[in-house]
């Protein structure tokens, strides 16, 4: 309990000053513990921001590891994955993707260190051997793996940086309404497997 404490402080903390401007002392205050916990539980303020993205990190590779199809032979089955990933963004707390947008402007060192290698790197490596089942047996375009990843992946995490970006905004309610998960993702299925261009035989799904 005492560690769900600090980790629940600290996740504001850094959301508010990231790593470098965060301080134990208010970490401790939120949290409403002595000082000596948060270094008898993690050893200093590095150890608790590492875990923090650590274990985003890993719940990301995990939950997709398990609801996604041991198989992928579709595209459906590719967007599948892609729907587990969009899913778990949005049920992230919000002050994780202001870490994401302080960890980018100051050039992403624990990103790169940690939520690479745990995530982003098994990711990548699915959905590229997905990919090239995919164009091996003619069920999807020759597109080039790695680019098509960042695409569609960059563009499921950027359009979570935008619920901070909007906030206290009318466009806010407009896009983030009650069933915008549900609709965001068919949209961006519909846009993976149809593109832009009108099609005469019937709606986009």
């Amino acid at each position: 309990m005492t560690e769900e404490k600090i980790i629940r402080s600290a996740l504001v903390e850094f959301a508010e000053y990231g790593f470098d401007g965060a301080r134990i002392d208010r970490i401790a205050r939120r949290a409403k513990v002595n000082k000596a916990m948060i270094y008898y539980h993690f050893r200093g303020k590095e150890k608790l921001y590492e875990k923090i993205i650590r274990d985003t990190a890993e719940g990301i590779r995990k939950h997709i590891d398990a609801n996604m199809k041991k198989e992928i032979s579709s595209v459906e089955d590719l967007l599948e994955i892609l729907g587990i990933f969009i899913e778990y963004l949005h049920n992230l707390d919000i002050d994780f993707f202001r870490i994401v947008m302080r960890e980018i402007s100051c050039g992403g060192k624990y990103f790169k260190n940690i939520f690479f290698p745990n995530t982003l790197i098994p990711f990548l490596g699915i959905f590229m051997n997905a990919i090239e089942i995919l164009k091996k047996n003619r069920k999807i375009a020759d597109i080039h793996p790695l680019y098509t990843f960042f695409q569609l992946v960059g563009s499921a995490l950027y359009f979570n940086l935008f619920r901070i970006i909007l906030k206290d905004t009318d466009l806010y309610g407009t896009v983030f309404h009650e069933n915008y998960l549900k609709e965001y993702t068919q949209n961006f299925s519909s846009i993976v497997l149809y593109g832009l261009q009108y099609r005469r035989e019937g709606k986009l799904r």
